[in-house]
């Protein structure tokens, strides 16, 4: 386990040089706003009396259901809305974040101009890999909800009750560990490639499973790094928020039933709570560039390819970064972006075969030299 080992120990080294050496304020904004994007920005939960539901007949369900219904078809739709265009500042946030840490400075105009065709394919992968996780969950729901029935009605009453809770947490097990699986692979592994690198969707995929499967035991020991570092951080943001919360509020997210305050006081409340946690953000930002930075490390170590290796120097990092200019903001440069443009291939290919990029230097077995005498 020396590769995820030696990249946890250069990514700490890394995160430290980015955010304290030197310290500066115009990169903590920036990186603050891009992980603050990437870890979703929370809409309100719900939250009904279902005690009071419980104890009522279906008449009453229905004519509530009836009564609430323009209200919660507005917020279904506002929900449905606000949920692709997260999805797609998710993306966008995702790679102009590991770009970020590659380069040593945050550049929004400048990364996006230039990762735009890899944050569409990264998006669209995403969107329609989340709606069929949705859909199969819903029919995996009906299946289990048949199978409980089948079995209750050929078991006795407890034979079929444990025999039900075995199925469900096995499954649930199975579920969680292919889940887990897949985001490590998709955030740390699949983007890295695609920001850094620019590789297409496809082909970052391909690699990423070729050497996780190969390396499997370096994959599994960064897995579980990855979760301790992201566990530690969720338990700072859970307790700071508590305690603030009690502090100013007297308690912490206190319930409601938005419901019953209608639309307008629940998009108040929502929009009055994002500085708190825009701030929690920017306190704690050390630990997702230390994140961001393990998985840049890792697959730096795992390639070969420098090119994934944090970088950028005293000199570098001392750039004003609010200096930063707008690509495209002349006469004479325009950009085009259509579905062909997405990549499928490595080099950034278009859809006539010519190769905008050249690929990383160093002889890395993503990109290996050609044979002799070729």
């Amino acid at each position: 386990m020396a590769a995820c080992t030696d990249a946890l120990s250069r990514s700490w080294s890394h995160a430290i040089r980015l955010t304290f050496q030197p310290f500066r304020l115009v990169f903590w904004l920036k990186a603050t706003l891009l992980v603050f994007l990437i870890q979703g920005i929370s809409l309100l939960n719900f939250h009904l009396d279902y005690e009071a539901l419980m104890d009522s007949n279906y008449e009453t369900w229905v004519e509530e259901a009836m009564r609430q219904m323009p209200v919660l078809v507005t917020l279904l739709g506002i929900y449905f809305i606000l949920a692709i265009l997260f999805d797609f500042l998710y993306a966008v946030s995702r790679f102009l974040f590991y770009d970020g840490i590659a380069q040593g400075m945050v550049t929004y105009f400048i990364s996006f101009h230039r990762l735009l065709p890899q944050i569409v394919a990264f998006f669209l992968w995403y969107f329609i890999v989340k709606a069929l996780f949705v859909f199969m969950a819903g029919l995996g729901f009906v299946v289990m909800v048949l199978a409980a029935w089948m079995l209750s009605a050929a078991f006795e009453q407890t034979t079929a009750l444990i025999l039900i809770i075995s199925l469900n947490v096995l499954l649930l097990t199975i579920l969680g560990v292919f889940v887990a699986f897949y985001l490590v692979m998709l955030n740390s592994m699949v983007a890295p490639l695609m920001a850094i690198l620019k590789l297409g969707i496809f082909a970052a995929w391909r690699i990423s499973l070729r050497l996780a499967l190969e390396n499997m035991g370096e994959f599994l020991g960064y897995a579980f790094f990855r979760f301790l570092i992201v566990l530690g951080y969720a338990f700072l943001l859970f307790w700071i928020s508590l305690i603030v919360g009690i502090l100013s509020f007297g308690l912490y997210k206190p319930s409601f039933n938005p419901l019953e305050l209608g639309v307008s006081r629940v998009v108040l409340l929502w929009l009055i709570s994002l500085p708190f946690d825009f701030f929690l953000t920017w306190i704690l930002l050390p630990v997702p560039v230390w994140q961001n930075a393990y998985a840049l490390s890792f697959m730096a170590q795992l390639t070969g390819a420098e090119e994934l290796e944090p970088h950028g120097g005293e000199t570098d990092i001392k750039k004003p970064e609010f200096e930063e200019p707008i690509p495209g903001a002349g006469p004479s440069e325009a950009i085009r972006t259509a579905f062909t443009d997405i990549p499928i291939s490595p080099g950034n290919s278009s859809s006539t075969g010519e190769t905008n990029e050249a690929p990383p230097s160093g002889g890395s077995i993503l990109f290996p030299p050609p044979p002799p005498g070729a």
